[in-house]
């Protein structure tokens, strides 16, 4: 294969013996990056001094913010510079995550012989097993639910979704240039679920020619359906559209290209009230702004709903004494979260900053 004009942006913060591993991973890729963008969200543990040693270097372009603009606001500035350059195709990755040296080259195959596609994404894995939760379709507009693509399809070649990730999302340089840069007042969370959207109408609109795309696809669900219990009752499902589910997806998803992402899998035994912290200020509220943007009045007012039921059981939660501080928490982030997705009211909030425990 012939060397594309393709580019990397990585976001790394206070992470620098696996922001090392990272950039090791994508100097070893068998189709070499043309720039290597890194943004240092202003880390303290010597990971600015680290990057020095690439600043002569062509190759990479190293960006030291001034302050910790969180996962949006790095990614922002990174693809940014990114924009201005016209790339082919622009792989966005965190410092946790280790691609495998073919991860490129196998997304690459698969655009020169599947057509235009506005992004693809690989298989993420963490210890070893699938972390399905990278890749997801919306279920339901109304109140917003994004369900993880049934770990069955992971057996297929190729298959769609409609929101990923930024942890091992290559974007078409044609999407980027119309799509543009994530929504950095977003700080953390949804930036790129709501990017992923936005991406999906770009797909719809620009390449509606997508589910003729989509042959492939198509006989590996036919070949499934034949194995039996190998497989769920939900990969049998003939018809396209509901393999789909509910949005548009501009985004496709090729398992064979594999990257190990550094990180824990989250709890599943405590509930999500009991597991509030901080950051979840940030995902309510952004949920929000992002139904309400792409979804509809309808959707909004349905996810707004939600949060007063959480409310609701927050206030009872009071009742509790064990449970008597954290309720209060979360009654405190809900209304400001419902109030500030309401009106738009995005940016760092200085209630919900990193360090904060969720008994303050």
């Amino acid at each position: 294969m012939h060397r594309n004009k393709n580019e990397v942006v990585i976001v790394t913060y206070n992470r620098l013996s696996l922001l090392k591993e990272c950039i090791d991973a994508v100097l070893q890729q068998t189709i070499p990056f043309y720039k290597v963008i890194i943004v240092d969200n202003c880390s303290t543990d010597g990971t600015g001094e680290y990057l020095q040693q690439y600043e002569g270097d062509d190759t990479f372009h190293i960006i030291h913010e001034k302050e910790n603009l969180g996962g949006a606001g790095g990614f922002y500035d990174g693809m940014s510079v990114a924009l201005a350059d016209a790339p082919d195709w622009l792989l966005i990755i965190d410092d946790d995550a280790i691609i495998e040296p073919n991860y490129v080259e196998k997304l690459l195959k698969y655009a020169t012989n599947h057509g235009d596609h506005a992004a693809l994404a690989g298989k993420v894995t963490t210890d070893g097993k699938i972390d399905a939760s990278h890749r997801r379709r919306v279920t339901n507009r109304k109140l917003f639910i994004e369900t993880p693509v049934p770990m069955d399809e992971y057996k297929l070649a190729s298959f769609p979704c409609d929101t990923a990730t930024f942890c091992g999302l290559m974007i078409n340089g044609r999407a980027l240039q119309q799509v543009g840069l994530p929504k950095r007042e977003y700080f953390l969370w949804y930036d790129d679920t709501e990017y992923s959207l936005r991406l999906g109408e770009f797909q719809d609109r620009r390449y509606p020619q997508l589910e003729q795309t989509l042959s492939d696809y198509r006989e590996e669900l036919t070949r499934l359906n034949h194995v039996g219990s190998e497989v769920s009752e939900i990969v049998r499902v003939p018809k396209l559209k509901a393999r789909l589910g509910k949005g548009k997806s501009g985004i496709m998803v090729i398992p064979e290209a594999t990257l190990n992402h550094k990180t824990r899998l989250p709890e599943a035994k405590k509930s999500i009230l009991d597991r509030t912290d901080w950051r979840m200020y940030y995902g309510y509220r952004n949920r929000l702004d992002t139904a309400k943007n792409h979804f509809g009045p309808i959707s909004a007012m349905c996810i707004r709903w939600e949060y007063t039921i959480f409310s609701l059981i927050s206030y009872m939660q009071l009742l509790v004494p064990s449970k008597a501080s954290h309720a209060k928490f979360n009654i405190r982030l809900l209304r400001r979260a419902k109030h500030d997705g309401s009106f738009g009211k995005l940016g760092k909030n200085r209630h919900y900053l990193p360090g904060m425990k969720a008994d303050k």
